[in-house]
């Protein structure tokens, strides 16, 4: 029963040694006679050329089924991230104004009031996956947003959509940034005198 619990060990085995028994295996099966000449193992493979047949095919299949879930995630995450950069073509002028904010100070993190309509427009893009509320640095007046970085690669590959190249389209967004400038750095947060 040892050699079952030994075979039990190699099919548990990381999927990049599986991988290298079936590429050794393969080798010994596939290379020329003149190279296993040079190499002494001419022998050796025609008396366990049938084991290492087998203990190749059992590499693979069982590298396979190891590696299916991982491509499978991967194919998972990928889509999911495709439909969140997708719903930058359908962003309301309020959320476009955020994340054009956020590229045009180069930030990938705001503190935004909880009591403010920015507040509210940065939830609906955490709902759309395009920001993600921070775990830590927050209290009841204030709210960390961070752009997590593949909608971060994709804003600025798209800069042109958020940012006008013009001066007066320009200078039109850098009025309405003044306004997020205040809120960010705290200048509008509501203080508790004028809550109460």
């Amino acid at each position: 029963m040892s050699w079952l619990r030994d075979a039990l060990d190699a099919i548990q085995l990381k999927p990049r040694f599986l991988f290298g028994i079936f590429l050794l295996g393969l080798l010994l099966l596939v290379l020329p006679a003149a190279i296993t000449n040079v190499l002494g193992v001419t022998e050796l493979r025609g008396q366990i050329r049938p084991w290492v047949g087998i203990a190749t095919l059992a590499a693979f299949a069982f590298w396979s089924v190891q590696l299916w879930p991982r491509l499978s995630g991967w194919c998972q995450r990928r889509q999911a991230r495709r439909a969140v950069l997708k719903s930058l073509d359908s962003l309301s002028a309020e959320e476009s104004l955020i994340l054009a904010y956020c590229l045009s100070r180069n930030r990938l993190t705001v503190l935004l009031a909880t009591a403010s309509r920015e507040w509210n427009t940065a939830t609906g893009l955490c709902e759309k996956g395009l920001l993600r509320r921070a775990s830590v640095g927050h209290s009841i007046l204030a709210v960390p947003f961070t752009v997590p970085d593949f909608v971060w690669t994709e804003l600025w590959l798209r800069l042109h959509e958020f940012l006008p190249n013009e001066d007066q389209a320009m200078q039109h967004l850098e009025s309405r940034f003044a306004r997020l400038d205040r809120v960010v750095e705290g200048e509008a947060m509501p203080t508790w005198h004028s809550m109460i």
